[in-house]
């Protein structure tokens, strides 16, 4: 399987290609450890299955998380008249995301009305980890 492959599909199918390969992967090593497993790179096979999915699921909870942190972002610039902060998130790749993340975070950790707004600047610090 490559990760192109599955890219597209919904994430609750993701997860129950996930759990089946899990569940593959124990009986294979059940079958190994008793010496009944034909093919012994299939468990190679089936790790890497897995560790693709993990991966491509990881990296759908990091978008929702970031659009979270886009829509947080805007709304401050607009409460506190900031707008370098509203534009800083149009990047279209995961780290360049975060990376702007991080520096509207120290731009925020700077500005003398954080402590009005120290609920976002938490679950934005918390976001940009």
């Amino acid at each position: 399987m490559k990760p192109h492959e599955v890219r597209g599909l919904p994430i609750e199918e993701i997860k129950g290609m996930l759990a089946d390969a899990e569940a593959n992967l124990l009986q294979m090593k059940f079958k190994h450890a008793v010496g009944q497993l034909d093919n012994k790179l299939a468990l190679r096979e089936t790790r890497k299955e897995i560790a693709i999915l993990k991966t491509l699921l990881r990296e759908e909870e990091l978008k929702q998380s970031l659009s979270q942190a886009e829509s947080l972002l805007k709304d401050l610039a607009v409460r506190m008249k900031l707008p370098a902060l509203g534009e800083l998130m149009k990047a279209e790749k995961l780290n360049v995301k975060k990376a702007q993340l991080r520096k509207a975070v120290r731009i925020l950790s700077v500005n003398p009305q954080i402590r009005q707004y120290s609920k976002e600047y938490t679950a934005l610090k918390q976001m940009a980890r």
